[in-house]
């Protein structure tokens, strides 16, 4: 595990990655995983991740309680498999995570106006 402190390449990084993990016990909604998805990675989550982030068709839910045998057979599983990665946008967009959508939307409440 690397500690990179504050990083303004997230895209880049994740473009070298071949799946994304995230066996949290408690997460509100993690935006990591948003953005692991919009770059196309294969995304390994708890089962105790929200059902909200379930965005994309390359995100699997595995139970914690499975142990760390499940964990690393469906790991291999996924580094192994050769696939073309797309970037999902379009998914992202559909779901309602669009930045440009979302700050306007942000606006709009601090300003005091409704969201068209």
């Amino acid at each position: 595990m690397i500690f990179t402190g504050i990083r303004e390449d997230i895209p880049k990084l994740l473009s070298a990655m071949d799946i994304f993990i995230f066996p949290s016990h408690f997460e509100g909604f993690p935006v990591s995983l948003v953005e692991a998805q919009a770059s196309g990675l294969q995304c390994l989550i708890s089962d105790r991740i929200t059902d909200d982030i379930m965005i994309t068709d390359h995100i699997e839910k595995i139970s914690l309680d499975k142990g760390s045998r499940v964990w690393a057979d469906r790991i291999l599983k996924y580094s192994c498999k050769s696939r073309e990665r797309e970037v999902e946008i379009n998914d992202i967009i559909h779901w309602g995570y669009d930045i440009s959508e979302t700050v306007k939307f942000l606006e709009g409440i601090y300003l005091g106006k409704e969201f068209l």
